[in-house]
C-alpha cells in the first residue's frame, strides 16, 4: 500500500477505523441528546436550565379529549420534601432557570411554598424561575420540580 510496509498499512487501517468509531459515537451522542430535548421541552446551556414550552406537563386524554397533568416521576425530576430547606446552585441538585412545579398528591391542586423568605401558593403545574442562591421549602405538601 503506497510502499508502506504491512504492519503501517495495519496501523494506518485500525487508526481510520478508531476515528470512524470515535465519530458514529459522538454523532449518535448528540442525536440522543437533541430527540431527548424535544421530548421533554427542557434545555441546559452552562448549568442554567430553560424549558421550552409553557406547559411541558399537560397532555390530552385519549378518550375524553380533556387536557390532564402529567404527574409520573421522571428522570429529571426533583422531589422537595415538605419541611424541608433546599438552595439552588452551587454543588446543590436544583440548578437556576425555569421550572415547573406539580403537587405530588392526588386532588391537591394549590399548595404553598416558601422561597427566600416568603410564602405563596401555587398552583399545580405553575411555572417558577429559580436563581443561584434562592431557598425553597415546600410548606402545605411534597412537590416536584420538573
Amino acid at each position: 500500500m503506497f510502499g508502506l510496509g504491512l504492519n503501517e498499512s495495519i496501523a494506518i487501517i485500525l487508526l481510520v477505523c478508531v476515528i470512524v468509531y470515535i465519530a458514529m459515537f459522538i454523532a449518535l451522542k448528540r442525536f440522543k441528546k437533541k430527540e431527548h430535548q424535544e421530548k421533554t421541552g427542557i434545555v441546559e446551556k452552562g448549568g442554567v436550565r430553560f424549558t421550552l414550552e409553557d406547559t411541558p406537563v399537560i397532555k390530552t386524554d385519549e378518550i375524553t379529549g380533556e387536557l390532564e397533568p402529567n404527574v409520573t416521576f421522571d428522570k429529571k425530576d426533583i422531589l422537595l420534601r415538605r419541611g424541608f430547606k433546599y438552595v439552588v446552585g452551587g454543588a446543590n441538585k436544583i440548578k437556576e432557570g425555569k421550572y415547573t412545579v406539580l403537587s405530588t398528591e392526588e386532588g391537591v391542586d394549590e399548595f404553598t411554598i416558601r422561597r427566600s423568605g416568603y410564602v405563596r401558593t401555587y398552583a399545580h403545574n405553575s411555572s417558577v424561575i429559580l436563581s443561584e442562591g434562592d431557598e425553597i421549602t415546600p410548606v402545605s405538601i411534597s412537590v416536584i420540580l420538573r
